[in-house]
């Protein structure tokens, strides 16, 4: 009976430290996200507002979730023409994942005894996927395993192999296998439609790209003089 309180004394005492350590974390990223260096302009444009904040959010539930696995993280799909900075506020987010972990989080988990990890974060084209997987066949094994990626320019590729078109479903089904701890979060952004990301590809990727909470953006037309 007294091994038995014990252990739940210490299964309370540890769900009391990762509560604290997650309000810490989460109080600190309120902060630090807003203040970061976005270079995107919104012009005081509630479209525009819009988008940073669904970058800004997704920043946020991804380094939460990639540190407290209990909660849930989400993908994110830019949809827009050429030059609108789809590329520029997705390399943002992963460059702000990395800074967030690296200033908030890590630290928090540095101070105690428990798991600490660095995170890792990349972004790369559809062609570079494709090119370096024809290369070497396990850089997309160790890409692919890392717990943030985002894949910039989705639609705009051309297959040059049949199997061209499986080694990128490979990426989205990996991904959103459930179970994954860590979460693995994905940012992506694309000209496509969702019907065309259908044709395109797969009907099972553009489901994947709306799948429980992942949220497709479509991205106002003029935007190209908002960001640096």
């Amino acid at each position: 009976m007294q091994e038995s309180c014990s252990a739940q004394e210490a299964q309370n005492h540890y769900q009391t430290l990762e509560r604290r350590h997650f309000e810490r974390v989460e109080s600190s990223l309120r902060k630090f996200i807003p203040a970061y260096d976005w270079e995107f302009e919104t012009q005081g444009r509630p479209e525009l507002e819009k988008v940073l904040e669904l970058v800004r959010t997704w920043v946020g539930r991804t380094v939460i979730a990639q540190w407290f696995p209990n909660h849930e993280n989400y993908w994110l799909t830019i949809c827009g023409r050429s030059e609108v900075g789809k590329t520029h506020l997705s390399d943002r987010a992963i460059r702000c994942v990395r800074d967030a972990t690296e200033a908030i989080a890590a630290p928090v988990r540095k101070s105690t005894s428990t798991c600490y990890r660095p995170i890792s974060a990349d972004l790369a084209t559809v062609p570079e996927i494709i090119a370096n997987h024809h290369q070497d066949k396990r850089w997309l094994w160790n890409w692919n395993k890392q717990a943030v990626i985002g894949i910039d320019d989705l639609g705009t590729e051309s297959f040059t192999a049949p199997w061209d078109k499986d080694t990128i479903y490979s990426v989205f089904a990996e991904r959103s296998e459930k179970g994954k701890v860590p979460a693995k979060s994905t940012i992506i952004t694309t000209n496509m439609t969702l019907e065309e990301v259908s044709k395109k590809f797969d009907p099972r990727l553009a489901s994947r790209l709306r799948r429980g909470k992942n949220i497709f953006h479509v991205m106002p037309e003029d935007t190209k003089a908002f960001y640096d």
